[in-house]
């Protein structure tokens, strides 16, 4: 079974957790090192079982295969630990939240795979990492490309339940939608089947289960996601167990065990190749001359096993400019006599990875032993091809060991000396350590990948040109031009302008190419072509020899739509603060000038009822009634715009409550004027206050009468309307829900778009002077939004307009709301009623009108005069009438205090406040028996009796 390969990335991540692995270990047996050997128990006589949990359907590391055997990378090593420590282990393969929360119990003594993450290490202990994996998101083919993590925002994704993606999602909130599976077999089946928009599978994994499941539907999309280290994992504390399993992985990486399980399962890791031009640039001046030396050296050295006594002198004299020649160029020098296996490495090659002389043998185990595992296989590979015919040049790099743990890149080169019958019997050569170099060219390596990558996936057009007057031609450009003219930027290289835009564009594009070149300049301008919008910025490449420019382009198309969806919404909220500051200017005089209202209108009612009926002054008393309730009904205009209008609502059939006020309706309009009434059959209920059913009506059939000159037609419907999600999104503003539509039109003059716009502000009219208070629609305006509906205008100048109100559909029960009218003549009063006023001139006007009705009153201009006055009493008090706003107590908590003193006691609140005032006191609860300032003598009659009989 084959698996995929990982990607370039990972590769060399995975190649930096493989070299760091050695160090990691050392630690951890630095660490455990001084745990006290308190696990007897488990090496001696009495051996516990090790209980190892792992995912099951997790291949290549941990999985079930077609016999039904526990198998995978992860099994393998746990296995092979266990061997070489003795251990006897049970190895469990459940789901991954079994596997943890089996651990957390302690139902298992370790897990074989867990990745790294700080927020893990605080509840387990982590080994040093065996392998690294990277999670890849998966997407069904065609859905919209992912370029990092942060695209999956707001996405419905499908991610293990405890797995490391699921844990860093939840922290960085980047998603609430979220699908849990137990294993990465059933997320990709999920996700094939129309689930979710992305799923979160371990890359080698998710391949293999979309090629077993043959889920041709399902692809990855963007780069795969940082790797992340998978290590052995046990409870807190539980360090004894862990180091043995520590130890035991430093030993397969130490007998190549390790690599051995990695390439079967996870494949092999190919070297990073060598730049051997580079390599003969940099130290050819060095290295010629020492194997020069080193030939001359083994010369002299034959010579001189005949001319020993002779040339003793001149020996030491050439070994002493050998050695400092190679001190100087630090260079290594190793000697194998391959008949007797003995190898003589000089103090240099041992100072290159930080031992001194004495503590290297002379062995062949202690040049292998040191070799970096990666490096390992293909560096003997080299030496075993040089030491066979047909005697391949030994020349190879490789890592070494370092003693601080680190390790250091090598390059080795050797030759063979051969004996009569032409074999090879020994192997000279040297060691340089290139470690620098190597860093400098994998960083260069580096940089022009990033940079090949940014060209290759950037978003952002990028290219750069070679500019002449009559001509600018593309030399490179990222591969995204596709998106924008249909060819690649390799198709697109070699071409000028004119062989990529009509004649008009790319005319333009070459002026203002030249023109930064020549005169040196950053350009910066927008642009539209094939419909989108674009901006570009040009500058100028300094090159003596070409006249080259680098330039970027960006999309702003959505960026341009979402600046015009900005401004409508900036429109909306302007208009809706317009509108709420006119509501808080009217709920700020409400209470003030109600109170005022009370007092002219009570006091021109009880002086109208003085007055003889041939009296002048009736006349000009009824003037000052007529003018207050005018008053009172501009306020309230003004509060039902402001949504702060007191109200009763109830549950209403508006078929019902339009057919009650059709006469009154057809006066107002005259009989030039047809109203025609279209009603709907089974309309659904609504719940609001009558009276404000007729408020809308009568204002908008008004509206359509005076924009009818002569003759003409008014239409009324109703009709049930629902609206779903998707409706709404494309109609700005409609909400999502059931409604009942109810719709006045006329055929009369119509309204352009400025008039439109302005229709709901308080005051504004396009009626004449002394025509209109402008305060109609504006009426109607904020009764609607005090129901949580809303309303839609369409018109146009000579073809009439068409009000559509549509309010929030009631499904509860129908609720027995009337009230039964009580007589207030011929009763005998016997009740006496406290009445608590904080403005004194009410105080005094209330009880002159309790008094002439036949009540018994007690008067208090403050809540602690009241309790005063209740417990002073000595008889029954019946009614308590209250003010509900007072600056010692409000009327509520007065209420409750004075009920403990006379339990049976009846309360009828009073306010000039608004609604959303008045509400927070709790008065405008169900069964409260509530009158609003300003009220007649009359009003004040039925609502007492209201309150005694209740």
């Amino acid at each position: 079974m084959t698996y995929p390969d990982s990607s370039p990335n990972v590769l060399r991540q995975l190649a930096r957790w493989k070299t760091s692995l050695f160090i990691s270990t050392v630690f951890w047996l630095l660490i455990f090192s001084i745990v006290p050997a308190a696990d007897a128990g488990v090496t001696g006589s009495e051996k516990k079982q090790i209980i190892v949990g792992g995912e099951i359907n997790y291949p290549p590391y941990s999985y079930i295969d077609r016999k039904g055997e526990q198998t995978g990378f992860s099994v393998e090593l746990t296995k092979a630990i266990a061997r070489v420590m003795g251990i006897d282990v049970q190895i469990r393969l459940t789901s991954w939240p079994e596997a943890r929360k089996a651990l957390d119990e302690g139902r298992v003594d370790i897990i074989l795979g867990m990745f790294y993450s700080e927020d893990r290490a605080k509840i387990y202990d982590f080994s040093p990492p065996f392998s690294i994996n990277s999670d890849s998101i998966f997407a069904r083919r065609n859905s919209p490309a992912v370029k990092s993590i942060e695209d999956l925002r707001n996405r419905e994704i499908i991610v293990m339940r405890g797995e490391v993606m699921h844990d860093y999602i939840i922290k960085h909130h980047l998603s609430d939608r979220l699908l849990l599976t137990d294993t990465p077999d059933e997320a990709l089946r999920l996700l094939a089947s129309g689930k979710g928009d992305y799923a979160l599978v371990a890359q080698m994994p998710g391949f293999y289960w979309i090629k077993e499941l043959k889920l041709t539907n399902i692809n990855t999309v963007g780069p795969p996601l940082e790797p992340f280290k998978n290590c052995f994992v046990v409870k807190k504390g539980n360090t004894v167990l862990l180091s043995r399993f520590v130890e035991g992985l430093n030993i397969l990486n130490q007998t190549g065990e390790h690599r051995i399980f990695y390439e079967k399962w996870l494949g092999v890791l190919e070297p990073v190749g060598t730049n051997y031009k580079n390599f003969v640039k940099y130290a050819a001046a060095v290295i010629v001359p020492l194997l020069i030396l080193l030939a001359g050296s083994l010369l002299w050295t034959r010579t001189l096993r005949i001319m020993v006594a002779q040339r003793t002198k001149e020996l030491q004299k050439s070994e002493e400019s050998l050695s400092r020649a190679v001190n100087a160029g630090n260079v290594g020098i190793w000697d194998w006599d391959l008949r007797t296996g003995q190898i003589f490495f000089s103090p240099q090659w041992k100072k290159q990875i930080g031992f001194e002389d004495h503590e290297i043998a002379g062995r062949y185990e202690e040049w292998e032993s040191r070799l970096h595992p990666n490096d390992l296989a293909a560096t003997v590979a080299v030496l075993k091809a040089s030491l066979a015919p047909p005697w391949h040049p030994y020349n190879v790099e490789f890592r070494m060991r370092h003693k601080d743990g680190s390790f250091r890149w090598i390059l080795s080169m050797g030759a063979l000396e051969f004996d009569e019958q032409n074999q090879p019997v020994r192997m000279m050569g040297s060691h340089i350590d290139i470690t620098e170099r190597k860093k400098t060219e994998e960083a260069l390596w580096e940089s022009n990948e990033m940079f090949s990558l940014f060209m290759q996936h950037s978003p952002i057009y990028i290219y750069i040109k070679e500019v002449t007057p009559t001509q600018s031609i593309v030399l490179q450009a990222s591969d995204n031009f596709q998106v924008m003219i249909g060819m690649t930027g390799r198709e697109i290289v070699g071409k000028n302008m004119a062989e990529l835009f009509s004649p008009e564009f790319a005319a333009k594009i070459t002026a203002d190419d030249w023109a930064v070149v020549s005169n040196g300049e950053v350009l910066k301008l927008d642009e539209e072509l094939n419909g989108r919008s674009y901006s570009t910025i040009k500058f100028p490449l300094v090159r003596e020899d070409k006249n080259l420019l680098a330039g970027y382009t960006i999309d702003i198309t959505d960026r341009k739509l979402a600046e015009e969806e900005r401004k409508k919404l900036q429109d909306q909220l302007q208009q809706a603060q317009r509108m709420e500051s006119v509501g808080r200017l009217a709920g700020g005089v409400a209470h003030d000038f109600n109170n005022m209202l009370s007092i002219i209108l009570g006091y021109a009612d009880m002086s109208l009822d003085a007055l003889q009926p041939s009296d002048p002054l009736r006349e000009n008393i009824q003037e000052i009634i007529s003018a207050g309730q005018r008053s009172v009904n501009v306020v309230r205009q003004l509060l039902a715009f402001a949504r702060k209008q007191t109200v009763a609502p109830k549950i209403l059939d508006l078929k019902d409550s339009v057919e009650d006020i059709l006469k009154m309706l057809r006066r107002l309009i005259g009989e030039d004027i047809d109203l025609l009434w279209k009603p709907a059959s089974d309309l659904w209920l609504v719940k609001m206050d009558l009276s404000q059913i007729d408020q809308l009506l009568a204002n908008l059939v008004i509206n359509a009468r005076d924009a009818i000159k002569d003759v003409g037609k008014i239409t009324i419907e109703t009709a049930n309307v629902a609206f779903d999600m998707s409706y709404c999104e494309s109609h700005r503003d409609f909400l999502p829900g059931e409604y009942v539509q109810l719709t006045v039109s006329d055929d009369g003059c119509g309204m352009d778009k400025e008039i439109l716009a302005n229709i709901f502000e308080p005051f504004f009219t396009t009626k004449e002077l002394g025509k209109g208070t402008g305060l109609g629609l504006a009426t109607v305006y904020g009764i609607v939004k005090q129901n949580n509906g809303f309303i839609k205008v369409d018109s146009e100048p000579g073809k009439g307009s068409t009000f559509r109100i549509y309010l929030p559909r009631h499904q509860a029960a129908e609720e027995n709301t009337e009230m039964t009218a009580l007589p207030v003549e011929d009763l005998t009063i016997v009740e006496t009623v406290l009445l608590v006023e904080d403005e004194k001139v009410i105080l005094k006007l209330g009880k002159i009108m309790l008094e002439r009705l036949g009540y018994t009153v007690l008067t208090a201009n403050t809540p602690d005069e009241a309790i005063r006055l209740s417990r002073e009493h000595t008889g029954e008090i019946h009614l308590l009438i209250t003010d509900v706003i007072m600056p010692e107590m409000n009327g509520r908590d007065l209420a409750r205090q004075l009920t403990i003193l006379y339990p049976k006691l009846k309360i009828l609140f009073m306010s000039g406040y608004t609604a959303n005032v008045i509400e927070q006191h709790g008065v405008l609860d169900k069964d409260i028996h509530f009158i609003q300032k300003p009220f007649s003598r009359k009003d004040l009659a039925f609502k007492v009796r209201e309150a005694l009989s209740s």
